[in-house]
């Protein structure tokens, strides 16, 4: 999922000829190996204190042999509040996206500084009839 987010990224800014990659996209990639909590909320926070945006997709892992909801996207999710970062979670991707985005929907003013978007982001709960329609709703509302 993460290497087609990223060639996706790329294509668009070599696409738009952008001077410099780095004014555009910054990758940061998790250290999964990891098992400090205070090295990985450091790294989470420096990770996001750096974002206009955080997008929220899916955030299920394997875990055992099951699929759980992703406790760390919600931690991330807390950090990214508390840097005022603007908040898209993609109800329509299912797992700790979709509880994410019921939260912001129930209480979307505490998140957004006017309803200007709310059906939009409204709309981001049931999964679209074209993929792309999806997108185009989560770049107008990052827009």
């Amino acid at each position: 999922m993460g290497a087609h987010v990223v060639e996706g990224a790329l294509e668009e800014i070599y696409l738009e000829k952008k001077e410099k990659i780095t004014d555009e996209l910054e990758l940061f990639p998790f250290p999964v190996g990891c098992s400090s909590e205070p090295v990985r909320h450091s790294y989470r926070s420096h990770m996001l204190s750096r974002a206009d945006t955080v997008l929220f997709i899916f955030g299920n892992k394997l875990e055992d042999i099951a699929i759980k909801e992703a406790d760390g996207m919600l931690k991330e999710f807390e950090i990214a509040a508390a840097n005022k970062a603007r908040l898209i979670p993609v109800g329509a991707s299912g797992y700790a996206a979709e509880k994410l985005w019921k939260r912001v929907v129930e209480n979307y003013d505490d998140y957004f500084l006017t309803r200007e978007k709310y059906d939009l982001f409204t709309r981001l709960g049931a999964p679209p009839v074209h993929p792309q329609a999806l997108i185009n709703q989560i770049i107008e509302i990052a827009n």
